[in-house]
């Protein structure tokens, strides 16, 4: 009985095919890697963002609910400020007058003080105060809106964010 003789080996169809699989599959894994990279860098400088404008935004705040009345409040550029009195009770008074803490947006940076509040990499490009009037009431409140940018190119994010504070030293008058 005569023995079958095979031939071992693949042919050229063969690995012209696993070479075609293979190259798809590379691709494939490159692009999915490239969109994880670049949707990562996207989230986190969103996530750099609105850690600053948080942190930023409760400090304002909690300056602005302190004071009992403001001797300048318009929108901010670069060069101008806002300033708030402070409040000692029921009195714009700490002992030798009225103490003034400024807010400022210079450089790019949100400052109370002198000190900036914005973290390495985010800039704030507005800051803006507003007097809540009432219908005749004596009580002062502040709209903000700030707004801050961070990244650069594809990853580059701007937001703005808004917060209202009322002023707790002006519900005795």
């Amino acid at each position: 009985m005569p023995r079958a003789h095979f031939k071992k080996g693949i042919t050229l169809v063969e690995l012209v095919v696993y070479i075609a699989l293979l190259i798809a599959a590379v691709v494939l894994t490159v692009f999915v890697m490239v969109e994880i990279s670049r949707s990562y860098g996207k989230n986190r400088t969103d996530r750099l963002v609105g850690i600053a404008a948080e942190t930023a935004m409760e400090r304002i705040v909690r300056e602005i609910r302190l004071a009992c009345g403001f001797t300048s409040l318009s929108p901010l550029t670069l060069s101008t400020f806002a300033s708030f009195e402070d409040a000692n009770g029921a009195t714009c008074t700490n002992g030798t007058g009225p103490a003034t803490h400024i807010i400022a947006l210079s450089g790019g940076a949100i400052q109370i003080g002198g000190v900036s509040l914005m973290p390495t990499g985010v800039t704030a490009s507005s800051l803006e105060f507003t007097e809540i009037t009432g219908d005749g009431a004596p009580t002062k409140a502040v709209r903000i809106k700030m707004e801050l940018t961070s990244g650069s190119g594809s990853y580059q994010i701007t937001r703005k964010y808004y917060a209202t504070a009322t002023l707790r030293g002006s519900y005795a008058n």
